[in-house]
């Protein structure tokens, strides 16, 4: 609450009414009359709403008031004033008031006498319209997209990236259908898991991502698969060469060098290995 004083303190005989030569009649009747105040707001700009209270001085409000409106800008804001008085209304004062602030929503001021119950200013305070003011959201800042998981597979080892905290790598080893193994990885970030114990059995591998909320199929295990498809033939193909070099070390006769075309015929699937040689001389 702010109390509007006046640098020249009134004293008793200058707020005497039946004086007509007494400080308060002659500023009443003085149309320029702006008597200083002591002090001021600092922090006006942080209220929306102001009550505006005064005492009726011949009709009128006190003109120490106008300096106050006129000292001040109060564009935007709402005033809601109110006046104590005996027996004059509020309407012809602040119908002057209402000049001196300009871009200034009023509000229908009340007289308060002495007849007025503590009930009564409460009821008022309650009924008071205040204006709605606009709400401007500020719109939340947009955070970046949650990185997506990213799946490597490279000689055995499952690589998952970006994946949330508290994250578990469900991998399911297949056989003909039938589930023959589940491996659990937890991590957060970066998930590494060497899957060469397992794998060698399986011909059907599936990867899923558990983050504590869903399960979710990172890959098919296609990829998996055609490694290992690989590495079947790179195996089977080491063994027959070796076996065909075992079976050709016989002792040659003298001045006789054979001389052979080897034809080799290898056909990989992912349930069966088929292989045919054929030697020409």
């Amino acid at each position: 609450m702010y109390e509007i004083e006046p640098s020249e303190p009134y004293s008793s005989e200058d707020l005497n009414y039946n004086n007509i030569s007494s400080r308060a009649n002659i500023e009443q009747s003085d149309s320029n009359a702006r008597p200083s105040i002591s002090g001021n707001i600092k922090n006006l700009d942080k209220y929306d709403a102001i009550f505006l209270g005064y005492p009726i001085w011949h009709v009128k409000a006190p003109k120490i008031i106008y300096t106050f409106l006129e000292s001040y800008n109060f564009s935007d804001k709402t005033i809601n004033p109110f006046c104590t008085s005996g027996g004059s209304s509020i309407s012809e004062s602040e119908s002057e008031l209402h000049t001196l602030a300009e871009n200034t929503s009023w509000i229908e001021g009340r007289r308060l006498s002495g007849s007025d119950s503590e009930a009564s200013i409460k009821n008022w305070l309650d009924t008071i319209d205040w204006p709605k003011t606009e709400t401007v959201q500020t719109p939340a800042p947009s955070s970046a997209p949650a990185a997506v998981p990213e799946v490597t597979i490279e000689n055995d080892i499952v690589t998952v990236k970006n994946t949330p905290d508290n994250s578990t790598l469900i991998l399911a080893f297949y056989k003909d259908n039938v589930l023959i193994n589940v491996d659990f990885t937890e991590g957060n970030g970066t998930i590494t898991k060497n899957i060469s114990d397992k794998s060698s059995d399986a011909d059907l591998i599936k990867a899923f991502l558990w983050d504590m909320k869903e399960i979710n199929l990172l890959y098919s295990a296609k990829q998996i698969e055609n490694n290992k498809i690989k590495r079947c033939r790179l195996k089977y193909l080491r063994a027959i060469m070796k076996l065909f070099i075992k079976s050709m070390k016989v002792k040659p006769q003298k001045n006789f060098m054979p001389s052979f075309r080897l034809q080799l015929r290898l056909k990989i699937s992912a349930s069966t290995i088929k292989c045919s040689i054929r030697l020409r001389n």
